[in-house]
């Protein structure tokens, strides 16, 4: 039996990690990998040139279509990558186009769902392998595996983050059975409690929520802190006397007996603990956004900062 062909458009670790496994497998063969060469890092580069796997950058793929054509392909998948993707590309692949989507789909797609799956108070997540269907809008077409798991207590949208690309790293092996089997996967109806979830969509428009209940605060926290990672979003702030102040580091401290809340924030209170239903949150350092000056609290340290 002829190997199933497959083009990788690939990101990160994630991506070296499911090409190497594809090139370890003897019913695959790799055909083409697409990069955005800013982003791509090199060990992936590195991967692709020893095999001698053809690169394309994504940038460029439109003006490549007739070079794919010549390829052959059975699949095309893209991976840990948040390329849009256009229709004709989508459509070079004799039995299509696959997903990896950080998100037990149909819920929450779009962009930056970890931190509203967080901010929404979940206690189950999940994550997606599934097909593209360009008619039918982004993060629809027919899922291809999926796999749940609950959330912790105190996850961060970078340990999320990170715990769906493990997950989807495992289920990798399982997937590449799947598409040697030709499977035929079950469409998706989206519910109309399906939300999509664009790019300038941040939760609570990015301040931190105050005078209310300590988990709601807190989750919040928690759902905009994507340490060490940087990201493009707007950082937690909070504002203090008229200022606006980005947040460096917190600390939650749940107390059943707190019933005092805070309306007003002040530095001493980002220092003591500002009061909520359920608890206090400290915010040790700050950056004031006008100067870009950092202001340090306390002196807890960085790990402890959650």
């Amino acid at each position: 039996m002829d190997p199933v062909r497959l083009a990788f458009i690939a990101n990160g670790a994630m991506g070296d990690q499911c090409l190497n496994m594809a090139l370890g497998d003897t019913r695959i063969k790799v055909a083409a990998l697409g990069v955005d060469n800013r982003l791509a890092n090199s060990q992936l580069l590195r991967t692709a040139s020893r095999e001698n796997i053809p690169i394309f950058e994504l940038s460029s793929l439109q003006d490549q279509i007739e070079n794919l054509r010549k390829l052959h392909i059975d699949y095309l998948l893209n991976v840990n990558s948040r390329v849009i993707l256009g229709k004709e590309i989508l459509e070079l692949p004799t039995r299509g186009s696959l997903n990896f989507h950080n998100s037990f789909l149909p819920d929450y797609r779009g962009l930056n769902v970890c931190s509203w799956a967080i901010y929404n108070g979940e206690e189950e997540y999940g994550v997606t392998w599934h097909f593209i269907d360009a008619d039918k809008g982004i993060d629809a077409g027919a899922n291809v595996l999926q796999r749940r798991f609950p959330l912790c207590g105190n996850e961060t949208a970078y340990s999320l983050i990170v715990r769906c690309v493990e997950v989807g790293i495992h289920m990798f092996p399982e997937l590449i059975d799947l598409l040697v089997a030709n499977v035929t996967p079950s469409p998706v109806t989206v519910r109309p409690s399906s939300r999509l979830f664009l790019g300038r969509e941040i939760p609570n428009n990015a301040k931190v929520p105050i005078g209310g209940e300590f988990e709601i605060a807190y989750r919040f926290l928690r759902a905009m802190d994507f340490r060490p990672l940087k990201t493009e979003l707007i950082p937690a702030f909070v504002e203090i006397e008229g200022e606006l102040f980005d947040v460096v580091s917190y600390r939650g401290l749940r107390d059943p007996e707190m019933k005092q809340v805070d309306h007003v924030v002040t530095l001493e209170r980002c220092r003591s603990g500002i009061h909520f239903i359920g608890g206090t949150i400290q915010l040790p350092r700050l950056r004031k956004q006008s100067t870009g000056e950092l202001l340090a609290l306390t002196d807890i340290g960085e790990v402890a900062d959650r």
